[in-house]
């Protein structure tokens, strides 16, 4: 999940406590920084290059955007990738969507459409009228 974080410290490490180089799976080697946010987390972070350092060392201090992930005991980041971005835009915007149609359902006093599916053809949910007991076809405008 992407998470706006303070970066409270910052450390690098080239390499693993034995000495050696820390590597990925295909042998690429990279920088290992440990962020330690506001929370008093730290986050691992995988650094491929020096502006990507350098960026971080900027931002000592200030919030940032990353995405953030638990396993275990273990906090892991990473720069969002566009893809991370949309699907948190598509989920918050669907929680407020849900929350939307529960007020709306809530005051024209209709069920919300709840697990059902909806779909372009879909008709829509039955309105309670609104006008006074005055039949639409009566209303001049």
């Amino acid at each position: 999940m992407i998470e706006k974080i303070t970066i409270q410290n910052l450390s690098f490490m080239e390499n693993k406590a034995d000495g050696t180089p820390w590597l990925t799976k295909n042998g690429k080697k990279y920088t290992r920084a440990i962020i330690t946010d506001t929370g008093q987390r730290n986050l691992s972070i995988a650094i491929w290059d020096e502006n990507m350092k350098k960026n971080l060392q900027d931002a000592l201090g200030t919030e940032i955007e990353l995405e953030v992930s638990q396993k275990g005991q273990y906090w892991n980041a990473s720069v969002p990738k566009k893809e991370d971005r949309v699907a948190d835009f598509v989920i918050k915007l669907a929680k407020r969507v849900v929350a939307l149609e529960q007020k709306l359902a809530v005051s024209a006093n209709i069920a919300p459409a709840g697990d059902r599916v909806v779909t372009a053809d879909t008709p829509p949910p039955p309105v309670v009228n609104t006008n006074n007991g005055v039949a639409d076809e009566e209303i001049p405008f």
